[in-house]
């Protein structure tokens, strides 16, 4: 299994088994799906004694019921937003300073001259989409200190209103094998 990293905060954000695709050279599509994952809770962990006590106001059998975005669950995204389309051009705008920074202090200066070359056309789908989209960050979004850099902005939209579809910088990533 590959798991995908923030470069930058270091946050799990997605791993091969989700179904995904890389659209470029620099944009990777993940697909989630709208999950209800139930968790067993045993009060002897917590020192409860439930035929001593009753039921209480809980569930019966002690589940409890967490709904929504697979991906989104399972990483622990943050969802965030933008209170306007500009300040997300800007905050987007600024990742992008940060991880062109990254790749030349890397050496990476042929996938950086590349993605100069794509980045307008590649920002300008996005901000246009801008309405219909979703924000995330990481679990933590933030890198260790001193830096304390800012994670990656993830994006979402709805593929025909049914299915969730994440929009992942490549270039802001690195995969881990486990």
């Amino acid at each position: 299994m590959i798991i995908y990293k923030d470069i930058f905060s270091g946050d799990e954000l997605f791993s091969d088994v989700y179904p995904h695709k890389k659209i470029n050279e620099f944009i990777f599509e993940v697909y989630g799906k709208e999950t209800c994952e139930k968790t067993e809770i045993n009060d002897a962990m917590f020192g409860g004694n439930a035929s001593a006590e009753g039921a209480g106001d809980e569930a019966a059998d002690g589940t409890v019921v967490e709904t929504g975005i697979d991906i989104v669950l399972n990483f622990k995204y943050q969802e965030t937003g933008y209170a306007s389309k500009k300040d997300f051009q800007k905050a987007y705008k600024d990742y992008i300073k940060q991880v062109m920074d990254y790749l030349k202090a890397e050496g990476r200066n042929e996938e950086l001259d590349r993605f100069k070359g794509e980045f307008q056309e590649i920002f300008k789908q996005f901000s246009e989409k801008y309405k219909d989209m979703r924000f995330y960050t990481g679990k933590t979004h933030f890198g260790p200190e001193p830096d304390c850099k800012e994670g990656m902005i993830i994006m979402s939209t709805w593929e025909d209103s049914e299915k969730p579809v994440f929009h992942y910088l490549a270039l802001g990533l690195e995969a881990e094998k486990c």
